[in-house]
């Protein structure tokens, strides 16, 4: 049997029920995955700068910004790290400025 590599997961929500909900989700169908966890923009950058992470899954908006503001700086930080960005609420400015970077 060959070992699967444990992936590593920053799940980001200022909503800490979304944070717990996507981690179960995940670890129930992805066992090979461990999670980190950030509620603001400012945590997310933080987590970056400490650890290597394969998967990004954000919410789009916080208290303290949205994710357009720092999305450079996220995939400078983590320029191998897939980025899904899950929200309710996206204009279309909003979505083809994500899209072209």
């Amino acid at each position: 049997m060959i070992e699967e590599e444990i992936k590593k997961c920053l799940v980001a929500d200022d909503h800490w029920i979304s944070r717990k909900g996507l981690i179960y989700t995940i670890s129930k169908k992805f066992v090979n995955f461990t999670f980190d966890e950030a509620s603001s923009l400012d945590e997310i950058i933080e987590r970056l700068k400490e650890n290597k992470y394969d998967l990004l899954l954000f919410d789009f908006d916080y208290s303290d910004n949205n994710i357009a503001s720092r999305i450079e700086l996220i995939m400078e930080l983590a320029p191998e790290a897939k980025i899904v960005i899950i929200t309710s609420l996206l204009t279309y400015f909003q979505f083809f400025t994500l899209k072209i970077m």
